[in-house]
């Protein structure tokens, strides 16, 4: 919200698999637009809700409309197969979700979450989900933004699990400012628009979340989504957009 503030016209995030290229008045915009979707479906302040994708730009966006909630992202690794995904989903208490659209994945999910909820599949229609491109309604709607205690949940992220299932790691609000600053105090990232980041790190690694994408935006400058990496065209983009970070 600050950024959008002090460089509204700026590019703040760049879609690799189409056009799509929003400033930080745009991209405000989307966000309550989805946000306000997501409020008609029952999703507020304090719920759980996984999101199990690629780095894409849909995910992107649907963590910012969360965060505009105060609802908790838990960010499962996409690559799980769908029994561990729906065995997070159960232990996690999630109350909607977010996935790719895998048919086998959705039962699975479908199965794991409580009756009613929300389920979206993003990229594709999937029976028994809805479409995620569908999930937005009038942002005059919208409450204001949450202020969420600073410890309130946050976002759930989730070990490797080398040695059984992941296990959650539940961040509270108050650890979240200083998991972005440490790239500007230990590894000399400095704010401003000049910032152009590649951002090929998976968004559910912390690194990915908050070392590559939350810094960005917080500090005024353009994120390039990878939705799946690739050397050639990462070289590629680098070269073409001048990628700085």
């Amino acid at each position: 919200w600050m950024a959008a503030e002090r460089a509204p016209d700026h590019a703040a995030l760049v879609d690799d698999r189409s056009e799509r290229r929003l400033t930080y008045r745009e991209l405000m915009a989307e966000i309550d637009e989805v946000a306000a979707g997501l409020a008609e479906r029952g999703i507020g302040q304090g719920m759980r809700v996984a999101t199990v994708l690629p780095s894409t730009f849909d995910h992107c966006i649907a963590l910012l409309a969360l965060a505009r909630l105060a609802a908790v992202p838990a960010l499962i690794n996409f690559r799980l197969g769908p029994d561990d995904v729906a065995r997070l989903i159960a232990d996690g208490g999630m109350a909607a979700a977010i996935i790719g659209p895998d048919e086998a994945l959705a039962a699975a999910v479908s199965g794991a979450l409580p009756k009613g909820a929300a389920l979206f599949t993003a990229g594709g229609a999937v029976a028994g989900a809805d479409d995620w491109a569908a999930c937005r309604a009038a942002p005059d709607t919208l409450a204001p933004p949450p202020s969420p205690g600073r410890e309130d949940e946050a976002f759930i992220f989730y070990t490797s699990g080398t040695t059984g299932l992941p296990k959650g790691v539940v961040l509270a609000q108050r650890a979240t400012e200083h998991r972005v600053l440490w790239l500007s105090t230990q590894a000399g990232l400095r704010h401003g628009s000049h910032n152009r980041v590649l951002g090929f790190m998976p968004l559910s690694h912390a690194i990915g979340f908050f070392g590559m994408f939350l810094v960005t935006l917080a500090f005024d400058g353009t994120y390039h989504v990878m939705s799946a990496f690739d050397p050639a065209a990462a070289v590629e983009t680098i070269e073409r957009e001048a990628i700085t970070y």
